[in-house]
């Protein structure tokens, strides 16, 4: 299975707004204006676990445990 991840990001003064979704999920955070790297990196994690979480779900809806 291929699990692509789109990043929009928004600059400001003092943040960073990060926007990232698949197919399935979509996040936004706001990260102070530092470390971009480690910020997308960081909210990209927080998005796979959200999509583990929603694939997670729903296997428990289709058994008849959720």
């Amino acid at each position: 299975m291929k699990l692509e991840t789109f990043f929009n990001v928004i600059p400001s003064e003092n943040y960073l707004i990060i926007e990232a979704w698949n197919k399935h999920c979509k996040i936004r955070v706001a990260e102070k204006n530092n470390k971009v790297i480690y910020r997308l990196v960081k909210t990209a994690l927080k998005l796979y676990l959200k999509t583990i979480k929603t694939f997670y779900s729903l296997y428990l809806v289709r058994r008849g445990l959720g």
